[in-house]
Order: C-alpha cells, then structure tokens, then sequence
C-alpha cells in the first residue's frame, strides 16, 4: 500500500481527495498547508511514500517545502500542482528537484489529475 500526503487548499483537497480516498491500494492523508505536510513527514520520516502538493502552499511555500524535501526526504516522489506550468516555472522546479512529468496544471478537470496520480503511485507499485 502506497503512504501518500496531498497537500492542498481545502476546495480542491475535498475534490481530489474525494476520488483518491477510493483507491484501494493508498492510503493518503490530507494537510492544507506547507507547514502541515513537514509536520507530518518529520512524525514520521520512513512512512510515506508519495507527496502530491500545490506549489503555492500556505504558510510554508512550495519552494521551502521543496527545498527541505529534496534535502532531508529523497525517496519520496513528489508530485506538484500548479497554477502555472509556463517554462519559467517548470525550470524554477526542476532546479527544485521536480521532473517536469511530475508537474500537472491545477487548473485541469479532477478526473485528469486523479488519472495522472493514479499513473505515478502505480509506477510506484511496480
């Protein structure tokens, strides 16, 4: 079973949240805030697996939180939402240490999103 936080604002955690609580094979938690998702991951350090966040997080952005887990977390896959995915972007986070195919649009429909998550955690599995 995939262990798996996605971080993101309330409409949208309800949204996707929603559709990724079906799936069978994860188990995901869900935090509204930059500072939520490195509490939960430093709690516990070698639980997760998978990160999906919004790059524009409150409180603690998408870049510190980037930032510190590339640093401290490596295994985890993180996969970003984002209300931009011009170039500019995609470079800013790819400095980060995000694969630009781990980067979706937050503006798609749901069912997108859930299918290119659910694409990346099956990876995961096998």
């Amino acid at each position: 079973m995939i262990q798996a936080i996605l971080a993101e604002d309330g409409v949208m955690a309800m949204k996707l949240g929603g559709v990724l609580l079906d799936q069978e094979n994860l188990n995901l938690q869900v935090v509204s805030d930059g500072r939520g998702l490195l509490g939960r991951l430093n709690d516990a350090p070698n639980f997760f697996h998978a990160v999906i966040m919004n790059f524009d997080l409150p409180e603690i952005g998408g870049s510190e939180c980037l930032t510190f887990i590339k640093r401290f977390h490596q295994r985890i896959t993180v996969l970003v939402l984002s209300d931009s995915v011009e170039a500019d972007r995609l470079e800013e986070l790819e400095q980060l240490g995000v694969r630009k195919r781990h980067v979706m649009d937050r503006g798609k429909p749901v069912e997108e999103i859930v299918t290119w998550v659910g694409f990346y955690l099956g990876e995961m599995e096998g």
